[in-house]
């Protein structure tokens, strides 16, 4: 036994052991760089911009080849229309170079155009080139007001609340 109490071959059997711990401490140190937390990096982003992603992939030319084909506007417009909510499919009057016409669902024009549906505030319209929606509202836009008619948004609410002047009595000029 060596002082004490410890003898030498339980401290010959424990050396190794010692050594051992004492080698993975070291090494531990030397190598915890590789487990610590990479450094914060701040990186630059760009604010998100969908709209223009949204131009950009719908630009992209997806199937066959792109044909460009000049929109026309239809030689007809819609002059009335009758859309009824029942089980009747209504008619529209459509004016075509100056003859009104006119059309069930189904029907054909002059110029070759086909009604396919009736809409409440216009009519679906087809022909070689494809479908069209035809508007009333569009057609009565485009329209000049009758002649003596005010000018859209030119009376006042003074003027529409004044009584019309008297008519003159008959035989007078």
């Amino acid at each position: 036994m060596v002082n004490g109490g410890v003898s030498a071959g339980r401290i010959a059997f424990m050396l190794p052991l010692l050594a051992g711990a004492a080698a993975l401490v070291c090494l531990g140190a030397a190598m915890s760089w590789l487990l610590a937390p990479a450094p914060f990096v701040r990186w630059s982003l760009t604010a998100p911009a969908p709209r223009a992603a949204v131009a950009r992939i719908t630009a992209q030319h997806w199937f066959g080849e792109v044909v460009r084909r000049q929109e026309t506007p239809p030689p007809l417009s819609v002059v009335g229309v009758y859309a009824p909510q029942g089980a009747s499919p209504g008619f529209v009057i459509v004016d075509e170079g100056g003859h009104e016409t006119s059309l069930v669902v189904g029907a054909t024009t002059a110029g070759g155009w086909t009604l396919k549906r009736v809409t409440a505030d216009g009519a679906v319209m087809s022909s070689a080139d494809g479908e069209r929606l035809l508007s009333l509202l569009a057609a009565r836009s485009a329209t000049a007001s009758p002649p003596g008619a005010p000018a859209p948004g030119s009376m006042s609410s003074s003027d529409i609340l004044q009584p019309p002047p008297p008519l003159p009595a008959p035989g007078t000029p």
